[in-house]
């Protein structure tokens, strides 16, 4: 810029403009990368959970960012959830990354996250309305850097492994144009579902 040829400023502006695109892309991979291998370490820091409240927190601190994407978000959270035997912090990533995931597919919309027990588990369901995903690409979504939309393709990836690291499953269904929903079934606390 000092230079002062003619056109070299905007070339310079445009040319730090793309850098710093590829230093949050870059910045978003390393992050995802760690989370990854930090759910190594779920398996020795399992504690009673208040799943509800864990639910009501996470989900609320998105609602901001979720409508300002012109999104309305809906909780259907059961008050009696059976509490589950987990890591706080893998929950809370768990929760924070299924209505981020939906928020990024979803304009105009609703996001709605529910939760129930059944069946010695609690069932939470994150559904949206949104662009939903192309049927080819569906059976990949849960794969490491599997992504229709130039993302990182490891939020789904996380979601899957916290999900399984305590125990539980993780299931996507989704339409093109109509929406998806992610439906994860967690296992209650042992003494839990004997009682049951």
């Amino acid at each position: 810029m000092k230079l002062g040829r003619e056109g070299d400023a905007d070339k310079v502006a445009e040319s730090f403009a793309l850098a710093q695109d590829e230093i949050m892309r870059m910045s978003r991979l390393v992050d995802n990368a760690l989370k990854m291998s930090s759910l190594q370490e779920l398996g020795g820091q399992h504690t009673a959970l208040d799943i509800g409240g864990i639910l009501h927190t996470t989900a609320e601190a998105y609602r901001a960012l979720l409508e300002k994407q012109s999104n309305t978000l809906t909780l259907r959270i059961d008050e009696n959830l059976s509490p589950l035997q987990g890591s706080t912090d893998g929950m809370v990533q768990l929760f924070s990354n299924l209505p981020s995931n939906a928020g990024a597919h979803t304009q105009n919309g609703e996001i709605i996250v529910s939760a129930g027990n059944g069946n010695g588990a609690v069932v939470i369901t994150v559904a949206d309305d949104g662009e939903g995903i192309p049927p080819g690409l569906l059976p990949h979504v849960l794969e490491r850097g599997v992504s229709g939309s130039g993302g990182s393709g490891l939020g789904l990836a996380i979601a899957k492994e916290i999900t399984e690291a305590h125990g539980g499953g993780i299931a996507i269904a989704s339409e093109p144009g109509t929406g998806t929903t992610v439906t994860l079934t967690l296992p209650v606390q042992r003494e839990e579902a004997d009682h049951a």
